[in-house]
């Protein structure tokens, strides 16, 4: 194959992909626009209030977060107390 040959074959795949992706969005309905709207932003609040939370907690102790299946679980945690809280069972 020419170079313009394999050209005009990298253009035309991918103006037909670009076609293909245009037409797929004319076809979301709009409930749909809308849903993935409303995630986003019930997301963003999430995100936000775990990072007020993560700011009120810093002083009482630390955030863990875990990751599963996409979702987020927060678990807070006791700073790890000094060894000399041990010499009280001396």
């Amino acid at each position: 194959m020419k170079q313009s040959e394999q050209d005009q074959w990298r253009s035309g795949t991918w103006a037909g992909a670009e076609q293909a992706r245009r037409a797929a969005d004319r076809r979301l309905s709009l409930w749909q626009k809308l849903e993935w709207n409303a995630a986003a932003l019930k997301l963003a609040a999430e995100l936000k209030r775990k990072s007020q939370l993560q700011s009120q907690t810093r002083a009482r102790g630390y955030i863990q977060l875990i990751h599963r299946s996409k979702s987020m679980f927060i678990r807070v945690r006791p700073w790890p107390k000094p060894h000399s809280d041990l010499s009280h069972n001396l």
